[in-house]
Order: structure tokens, then sequence, then C-alpha cells
């Protein structure tokens, strides 16, 4: 039996905005698995169409990104899927944490192929946390070095993490 022949049966579904979507897509191509992936109402088109150009099933919803998180939840539970989601909740915390493992990788590739540079200042998008918390955490851990200006940004039109700061309670929220 061929390595694919085993993952023929399973399939991932995840909600994106657009890269980890991708990420799925193309992951799940390279397993001989299926995809389905789901990007909230706004998304770019070419983000959906270079998706599904990895062979996954990708829709945009009529949802905005927390209402499409959770209807990835939902149709992963109702047909038994695997969820892939980059954003984590109280009692899914595992996969979330796997995938900012493999973001870590990122720093970590650029610094073994970059000797001689190390970052004065590092800009990173906010996005669910996951890529900016890995970024940070891979670059704190090099005690030997000086740390970055570390410079999370994100768009005028979703100021998820600036609103969570301003209110500064530490609970999560859903955006309506």
């Amino acid at each position: 039996i061929k390595q694919k022949d085993k993952f023929q049966e399973i399939t991932f579904v995840t909600a994106t905005d657009g890269n980890h979507g991708r990420a799925v897509a193309w992951a799940a191509q390279k397993f001989g698995c299926e995809a389905v992936v789901y990007m909230p109402n706004g998304s770019s088109p070419t983000r959906l169409e270079a998706i599904k150009q990895y062979g996954a099933q990708a829709f945009i919803t009529e949802g905005n990104y927390d209402d499409t998180v959770d209807y990835a939840k939902k149709t992963s539970q109702t047909n038994g899927w695997i969820l892939l989601q980059d954003t984590a909740w109280d009692g899914y915390e595992k996969i979330p944490l796997d995938i900012m493992q493999g973001y870590f990788t990122l720093v970590t590739e650029f610094l073994e192929d970059e000797k001689e540079i190390w970052p004065t200042h590092v800009f990173v998008q906010a996005g669910v946390g996951s890529l900016a918390a890995s970024v940070l955490a891979n670059l704190y851990s090099y005690a030997d070095k000086k740390q970055p200006i570390f410079i999370v940004v994100e768009p005028f039109g979703a100021p998820c993490l600036y609103d969570s700061l301003k209110l500064n309670n530490g609970k999560s929220y859903k955006v309506e």
C-alpha cells in the first residue's frame, strides 16, 4: 500500500483569510487527502482561486472570520472531518499549538540561511495571533542575542488585537 492510500478517506477542514487555508490545501494534496476551506465574506477571490489550485474545495461564506471559524468547526463535527485551525479556544489547543510550532520554523530556517544577519526590527501581521506569537517566541529564545523590536500590525478595518488590548481584560471576544 502506498503512503497516500492510508490518507485517502481523510478530509481536512479549516477557515482562513488565505495563507493558512492554502497551506492546508497544499498539505492535503501532498498526503492524498481532501481539503475543504472556508473563507469569510470579503475575502480575496484571487486567494480563493490559489487555494483551489491545490485541489481543495474552497468557498467564501457570508459570515465574518469568527463566524467562518465556527462554521468550519461545525462541519468538521457533522462530517467527521479533521479541523486544522490555527485559532485556539478552550478545549481546542493542541492543533493550534502544532501549527504554531510549524510557524516557528520560519525563523529557524531564516537564521540557518542568514548566519550573519540578526534582525533589529520585526514586523508581523496580527492575524489570529499564532504566527506573531511563534515568531516572537523563537526570536526571544536566543538569550545571547539582542532582542529585536517587535511590531505587530493589523488593518484598520479589522483591529481585533488593538481592540482586545484596549479592553485589557484577557478575555476572548467574538467579532459580531
